[in-house]
Parts: C-alpha cells; sequence; structure tokens
C-alpha cells in the first residue's frame, strides 16, 4: 500500500473540519456493538491498504448484510460515535456517511437536518474527488466502480428528493423548518448540482472515454459485419479506430 503523504494528510483533515463535526457528548459516549466494531475496523483496515477486492465486498455484501440483520428498524451509528475507530480519517468518514446515508433514505423518511447534512456530505466528497491530485495515494483510485456510480445515481435521486420536499406543503413542515428552506436556497440548489457533476465529468474525462467505447464497439461490430472476429483481423480495426 503506498503511504500518505504530508500533503494528503493536510487534505484530509480540511475535509474532516468540513465534512464532520466534533463529537458531542451523545455520541461520543454511545457503546457500540462489537459487530459494527468488527466491521469499522475491518474496512478501514482494507480501505488504507487499498484493497479493492475487500472494499467492494465490504460495500456490497457485508454492509447490506449487517444493515439487514441489525439495522433493520434503526440507524447505523453515526459519524462522530465511530471516528475514533478509524483516527478521525475525514476522507474515510465521508465514505462511511455516504453508504449510511443510503440505507437511511432506503429505510426511513429523512429529517432536515438530515437531508442538509447529507447535502454538506456528498459537496465534501465530490469536491475532493474533483480537486484531488493524487487519486491513487488518497485511496480514491481503489473504490470499487459499482461504488462510484451509485454515489453518482443516489445524488441525482437525493436531489430530486429534495427538491419534492422544498415544494410540497408547507403546512407539513415547522415554522423552524420552512424558515430553514426560505433562508438556504444553496442547499441542494440546481447550479451547485450540475457545477458538481460537471466536475466529476470533467476530472473523469467522460466524453473521451465514451468517445473510446463508441469507436471500440463500431469497430468491432463493422469487423464482424466483414467476417473478421475481434481476436483476428478485427483487433487491428479495433485498435486504429481508438488510437
Amino acid at each position: 500500500a503506498t503511504d500518505r503523504s504530508a500533503q494528503l494528510r493536510a487534505a484530509r483533515a480540511v475535509v474532516s473540519g468540513g465534512g464532520v463535526p466534533l463529537p458531542p457528548s451523545s455520541a461520543a459516549t454511545l457503546v457500540l456493538p462489537d459487530m459494527v466494531r468488527n466491521f469499522l475496523l475491518f474496512f478501514y483496515q482494507h480501505f488504507k491498504e487499498q484493497n479493492t477486492r475487500e472494499i467492494y465486498a465490504v460495500y456490497d455484501t457485508h454492509f447490506p448484510k449487517l444493515s439487514n440483520r441489525y439495522f433493520k428498524a434503526s440507524l447505523w451509528p453515526p459519524a462522530e460515535a465511530v471516528a475514533h475507530l478509524v483516527e478521525h480519517d475525514g476522507l474515510f468518514l465521508i465514505l462511511y456517511k455516504d453508504m449510511y446515508y443510503r440505507h437511511l433514505h432506503s429505510k426511513h423518511e429523512p429529517t432536515l437536518d438530515q437531508r442538509v447534512d447529507c447535502w454538506h456530505n456528498y459537496v465534501s466528497l465530490f469536491e475532493f474527488l474533483i480537486e484531488c491530485k493524487q487519486p491513487r495515494e488518497s485511496g480514491l483510485d481503489d473504490l470499487p466502480v459499482q461504488w462510484l456510480f451509485d454515489m453518482v445515481n443516489n445524488f441525482v435521486a437525493q436531489f430530486e428528493s429534495f427538491c419534492q420536499y422544498r415544494t410540497s406543503a408547507p403546512k407539513n413542515r415547522t415554522e423552524a423548518e420552512r424558515a430553514y428552506v426560505a433562508r438556504h436556497t444553496d442547499v441542494w440548489a440546481v447550479d451547485k448540482c450540475l457545477a458538481l457533476l460537471e466536475g466529476l465529468s470533467a476530472k473523469a474525462d467522460t466524453t473521451e472515454a465514451l468517445r473510446r467505447e463508441y469507436a471500440t464497439t463500431a469497430a468491432a461490430t463493422a469487423a464482424q459485419a466483414a467476417g473478421g472476429g475481434v481476436d483476428d483481423g478485427g483487433a487491428a480495426a479495433v485498435k486504429s479506430a481508438t488510437d
């Protein structure tokens, strides 16, 4: 595994300061079940080791199984309550909160505070992804592609959900909630959401990647139509189209 650089540690400290508040007494004193402790220690160890296979198993298998077994009617512990187990690693805690809020939205109706905190967590995560100059050292390069896809997909879904909440009948909200929504128009704002998505697309060079994929598919189809398989004469056509 690649050692964390001083620059990365400083960046993570900034992320932690913006995305993970200092533990309140209620969270700091929360007694965690052994299975939660063991899961987080296992997850964090493989995150530090940049073990993509095990990270995928955590995301795709272990977390859903534990959620279904232990958290059908309740929430996972908040990030503030587990931070001490993972060295208060800001980036890791943002990833944990991504799964935490995914589970929350699938099982419960989120409160306004939870909707807002989910928004700030996405902003912290996406801005870090966009601005990160050392994705390999950060561990972001080792996140499963499926998780990255789900992040964007759920970001769009939560944006839609908040738009519906914002335009719902005011009588269903408290006076404090109405005042907050009216005052904080930047939360889940259309222009900010578009800017984040455009930034991610530019960072990943999505347009060029799609062009290459289309060219490869078109060349393979043409080669097969001409009677040449991709493994023989068609390979040259594919290579030529994607160079």
